[in-house]
């Protein structure tokens, strides 16, 4: 964990000087939140998984290249995500973490009207978990369930800009790791339980 986290932190901080000492207008800084929605995938019909909601929020920068309609994003967010899981209608459990999220994006400026300029965006995300309710579960429905600190996902989306200081953007989300593990679980629900999370995000971006 504390190599990976190096790593990324390395990754992020060269990022961030190499825009500085490069940038000539195309660099901005802003701030970027909103809703997330995030579930697990289940191979049962009487038990499914049910979008969770919550939030993310943190500072970002956008570095956009003077040549190209290209554009480098990288974002440090609080976050949270998790899923419901319910029984004929029911939820009876539910995840939650709180993370650490740092997506990194390379972003495509693919047509413009007056006022507004439309994007696709792809790219990496890096999660560190801060703490999760697995503490809190009841012990009769599953044992030894643990949450992965680390993780990582990849990201695509559309959005657009409006005005040059306001983005909206919605997002698929697909983690490529475990989000946890259930080292004693029953059988039966470790046969049905994906547990990499998917979803989806609704984000606004403010630019300056």
């Amino acid at each position: 964990m504390k190599r990976i986290y190096t790593i990324v932190s390395v990754i992020i901080l060269g990022f961030a000087s190499s825009l500085t000492a490069q940038a000539q207008g195309g660099l901005r800084w802003g701030i970027m939140g909103g809703a997330n929605f995030s579930k697990f995938s289940t191979n049962k019909e009487e038990l499914k998984s049910d979008l969770f909601t919550a939030f993310h929020v943190g500072p970002m920068v956008e570095y956009e290249l003077p040549i190209f309609p290209l554009a480098l994003e990288a974002g440090l967010l609080y976050s949270q995500k998790g899923a419901n899981f319910g029984d004929d209608g029911k939820d009876f459990l539910s995840f939650k973490s709180n993370l650490i999220e740092i997506p990194v994006n390379v972003k495509g400026y693919v047509f413009s009207i007056p006022a507004a300029r439309f994007f696709i965006l792809a790219g990496p995300s890096f999660n560190f978990v801060l703490n999760t309710n697995i503490n809190k579960i009841n012990a009769d429905k599953i044992n030894d369930i643990k949450a992965n600190k680390v993780g990582i996902g990849l990201n695509a989306g559309l959005g657009v800009e409006v005005l040059k200081y306001l983005q909206i953007s919605a997002t698929f989300n697909a983690a490529m790791s475990d989000s946890y593990k259930l080292e004693s679980a029953s059988k039966s629900f470790n046969d049905f339980f994906n547990k990499k999370e998917k979803g989806f995000s609704v984000t606004a971006r403010v630019l300056f």
